[in-house]
């Protein structure tokens, strides 16, 4: 997995991290919590979350966990995050599958 660093002082974790040919950008990180999201990924729309050594892809609609796990703290943290910000996350899904910019998301305080 590659990092590029973001140009922006206020954004100081990687703004992108590549796998292969897909380019994986990081829309927000909070509590040691790093929050993805593919261009052109596969539907149900959802983000994919790394925590250490944990990864899972979540569903926006819903907060659910499709894909891997997360320790319970985490997973109760990214759920309550997912529900304050859907709005914003569904708009990024969008941006996604249009190949538009990704715009980052604040993460909870």
């Amino acid at each position: 997995m590659k990092c590029n660093a973001s140009s922006s002082p206020s954004n100081w974790w990687p703004a992108t991290l590549s796998r292969g040919d897909q380019t994986l950008p990081t829309i927000s990180l909070f509590y040691g919590i790093k929050i993805n999201m593919y261009y052109g990924d596969h539907t149900p729309p959802h983000f994919h979350v790394i925590l250490a050594e944990h990864e899972a892809k979540v569903e926006i609609a819903t907060g659910r966990i499709l894909v891997g796990d997360l320790p319970k703290t985490a997973k109760r943290l990214v759920k309550e995050w997912c529900d304050l910000h859907r709005f914003e996350l569904e708009a990024n899904w969008d941006r996604a599958m249009r190949d538009e910019p990704i715009h980052k998301i604040e993460g909870l305080k």
